[in-house]
């Protein structure tokens, strides 16, 4: 990456985050924790329609205003996803691509996913850049593959940095493994990945210089935080809203119901 570009992908970043007032710390407590045996339960309350309005109260159920699939609709936004467009079941992401946890979902849960229910489930990405400036770049260069119709290649390529992760492995989270995980994100490493991915440089260049996904990325954000998230991954499934990373048997449950719930 030229001096320039980078400098460019700074500045958008603080502009994306501080204005925002999201004030989070440089360090693994906001990338979520390890897998657990049992079933998690969703949120008290649901995701409604409405990101920046207040939470309403009870079950996500259809209203005549309000029906599943527009809520699901509403949620995926125009994001990249991957699965049939009208699934009914409809699985939002709000990531970081510096978070390893995110990186384990992408390469281990999320392809389990997606061969059990090929024609059921559609996933979507949406940016939670909230670790480190760092988070942000990898954002604002995912915006740009997608201009290039290469998306899931340069996401694919950025959560290659968290193929030897393992969230069960007893390592101390501490400010030397954020470092490290920061590292694999710097500029050179993004170039990289950029390079791999496929990508036209000169109209990856000028997309980045451009900004090109800025309001997105700060939209998505914007929604994140309305949720009450602090931490990635997190998930709208149907209109529920689950936390942290999960096993594939607690996809398989949590999926099943949904598909019970909407009589598939």
């Amino acid at each position: 990456m030229t001096q320039k570009r980078h400098q460019v992908i700074a500045a958008t970043g603080k502009q994306l985050i501080l204005p925002l007032l999201i004030v989070f710390s440089l360090a693994i407590a906001a990338c979520s924790a390890a897998p657990s045996e049992d079933i998690p339960e969703p949120t008290d309350t649901p995701a409604t329609d409405e990101p920046l309005a207040d939470t309403m109260e009870g079950e996500p159920q259809p209203t005549p205003e309000i029906t599943i699939e527009e809520m699901n609709a509403f949620w995926a936004d125009d994001d990249p996803y991957l699965g049939p467009e009208d699934a009914p079941v409809v699985i939002v992401e709000f990531s970081d691509y510096v978070c390893p946890y995110c990186g384990y979902f992408s390469l281990e849960i999320l392809p389990q996913i997606l061969d059990a229910y090929p024609e059921e489930v559609r996933f979507v990405h949406r940016d939670f850049p909230i670790l480190a400036e760092e988070s942000v770049a990898t954002s604002l260069a995912a915006a740009c593959a997608l201009e290039q119709d290469l998306f899931w290649e340069l996401h694919a390529q950025f959560f290659s940095a968290h193929a030897d992760f393992d969230p069960e492995a007893d390592v101390e989270r501490d400010e030397a493994f954020f470092n490290a995980l920061i590292a694999k994100f710097s500029e050179v490493e993004i170039s990289r990945y950029v390079d791999e991915a496929g990508l036209d440089r000169d109209a990856y260049d000028t997309c980045i210089e451009n900004g090109v996904g800025r309001e997105e990325i700060v939209f998505d954000i914007q929604v994140g935080s309305q949720l009450g998230s602090e931490s990635v991954p997190f998930y709208i499934i149907n209109g529920y809203v689950y936390n942290g990373l999960l096993p594939f048997e607690a996809w398989q449950e949590i999926i099943d119901a949904a598909l019970e719930a909407r009589g598939e």
